[in-house]
């Protein structure tokens, strides 16, 4: 896939520290047990995750700045449900100002903690965007910045709010990002300030669900630079990966870190240029790691998150077994999840790894599915492979206020040599 290539800087201001601190799953059979299953040992991961969730709010400016660049002065930055249901709440630390240079190829983002106070609620989800915009202004040439003449305060507020489609759950990053340039948003002495709420729809909904829409976009990182080459996907430049990534949402592989590092998106679209970084202590806190993607077509907005976080699976996961399975759920379908399975070697990193999708039908007690597996090494191969492939079904789901929370798995057919047990248990990716 072609794509534009130009640098994408990132620019994240008001980053909300997200702790280390939750509960991992407690319910129902979490240990080395059978789960109620004779001939099969099951056992259930636990998660060091919070309990609140984050959403991550992404405007992606245009590409030049100079002298007489405009500036649009974003505050009350908001996501509500209804009138009464909004992020950030009152008792929440308050954003402040963000100023996006909107001829800047450029990425810029504030974090908005959501809770969840009421533990009767798995998730929360968001369906309004107001927009608005404080003022605008200009760059002088002595690298200072004017406001620019306004005929409102806000300087401008979109008719109504945009329609969004965010579902946040504990523990986890959801994204929602936009496009926002000097092509929707300027100033002129012949027209004043300008809005062109058309082409900022046309831009970034989605039209699948016709409205912006979310991503998990904190990434779950596997190191598989102990499984050898062939065991391991590829780069674009035939070079074996060094780590994988799931986020329910996405799949990406990386090799190197920090400036030595390549990060390329699989799915759901193809993105091939992009770095990671490791987040360093601050105060003794650990900031978090993060990943960039540089290339970008517009139609990306609509596909995936473009920047985020990512968390090496040693950091967050508590195994009860030397065989680990986990389901990540996606952020637009709590029927479908990712599920990984694997082993770790002595030297911490990973000595198996299969991964696949799960479906599942939802319905209390009676919750069952089915899932399908391949090889690590396949997923740089945007067709699966066949030859390759376990099936199997999920049983004995425990949903909390609807959600699933873990399950057991047991394979019913194979094609490959399985290097696993036939059946095991699975918890799902969140707090």
């Amino acid at each position: 896939m072609s794509k534009i290539g130009k640098s994408l800087l990132i620019a994240a201001v008001a980053v909300f520290m997200f702790g280390c601190g939750g509960e991992g799953l407690s319910s129902g059979d979490n240990g080395n047990g059978n789960g109620g299953d004779t001939g099969v040992s099951r056992s259930y991961p636990s998660f060091n995750l919070p309990t609140n969730g984050v959403v991550q709010v992404t405007y992606l400016t245009g590409t030049n700045r100079g002298v007489g660049s405009q500036v649009a002065v974003l505050d009350d930055i908001e996501l509500q449900n209804g009138t009464d249901d909004r992020i950030p709440q009152s008792n929440d630390t308050q954003l402040g100002e963000l100023k996006v240079v909107l001829d800047e190829y450029k990425a810029y983002s504030v974090y908005i903690p959501v809770r969840f106070d009421n533990v009767s609620v798995s998730s929360r989800e968001f369906t309004e965007y107001p927009f608005r915009v404080k003022k605008l202004q200009e760059i002088l040439g002595d690298g200072t910045s004017a406001d620019l003449p306004a005929a409102s305060d806000p300087a401008v507020e979109a008719l109504a709010p945009f329609d969004v489609q965010v579902t946040t759950i504990p523990g986890r990053y959801t994204a929602i990002q936009m496009l926002l340039n000097d092509n929707m948003l300027s100033y002129s002495d012949a027209d004043g300030i300008t809005f062109d709420e058309d082409q900022f729809t046309a831009a970034n909904y989605d039209p699948r669900v016709n409205a912006l829409r979310g991503f998990f976009s904190d990434f779950l990182a596997f190191d598989v630079s102990g499984l050898s080459g062939a065991q391991r996907p590829n780069m674009s430049t035939g070079s074996s990966a060094d780590t994988v990534y799931f986020s329910g949402d996405a799949i990406a592989v990386s090799r190197g870190s920090d400036s030595n590092s390549t990060f390329e998106l699989l799915d759901p679209v193809a993105i091939k240029s992009g770095v990671i970084a490791t987040g360093p202590n601050i105060g003794g806190d650990k900031a978090n790691n993060t990943y960039t993607l540089f290339d970008r077509d517009p139609s990306d907005v609509q596909q995936a998150a473009l920047t985020g976080v990512w968390k090496d699976f040693k950091s967050v996961v508590t195994p009860n077994g030397d065989l680990v399975a986990i389901a990540l759920p996606s952020a637009s379908d709590t029927s479908v999840f990712q599920m990984v399975v694997y082993t770790v070697g002595s030297d911490g990193r990973v000595s198996a790894l299969w991964e696949g999708r799960i479906d599942m039908t939802l319905d209390g007690s009676d919750s069952t599915g089915t899932f399908s597996l391949w090889p690590v090494n396949t997923i740089d191969d945007a067709v699966p492979n066949n030859t390759e492939k376990v099936s199997g079904k999920i049983s004995g789901a425990v949903l909390k206020n609807g959600a699933l929370m873990k399950a057991n798995w047991d394979v019913t057919s194979s094609t490959a040599t399985w290097p696993f047990a036939t059946g095991g248990g699975l918890s799902v990716y969140r707090g």
